[in-house]
């Protein structure tokens, strides 16, 4: 019997999970995607002398990163 005030809590069981073999979409699964900045951020970007910043138009220096020739 409860108390006032308190309250039952049941927990149910569950079977462990079994490992599914990785299927080939798993094994070659891509991540595209494009990030969309405003064109005055960018500019912010493009005008600083240290990183991170623009060297040119898709170029993006971050901590750690160099310029490829």
């Amino acid at each position: 019997m409860l108390e006032a005030g308190t309250t039952a809590t049941t927990t149910t069981s569950r079977p462990p999970a079994s490992p599914a073999a990785p299927t080939a979409a798993a094994a070659t699964r891509i991540d595209l995607h494009q990030h969309l900045l405003p064109p005055a951020f960018l500019d912010a970007l493009r005008s600083r002398t240290v990183v991170p910043r623009l060297i040119d138009e898709w170029t993006l220096l971050t901590e750690g990163s160099r310029p490829t020739p």
